[in-house]
């Protein structure tokens, strides 16, 4: 996985149309799970990658917050 922006990593989903990414989003949301954890799900976002030929790809945090949280305090 590449490093995107703001601590937002590549997924393998992606889609051709913003309506595709957007139905992605939606059944993705909270579904995608911490790395830490593996219970609560992540932030996530829809973005574009290429300059081109766009598509629209699904970024994901590594960590939930509370994961985040518990990591940087120690």
């Amino acid at each position: 996985m590449n490093v995107a922006s703001e601590g937002f990593y590549n997924t393998q989903y992606s889609s051709n149309t913003s309506d595709g990414i957007i139905d992605e989003y939606n059944r993705l949301y909270n579904r995608i799970p911490c790395n830490n954890c593996a219970i609560t799900g992540v932030e996530i976002k829809p973005s574009i990658s290429g300059k081109s030929d766009p598509l629209f790809i699904i970024l994901r945090k590594h960590y939930c917050f509370k994961c985040w949280l518990k990591i940087i305090n120690s």
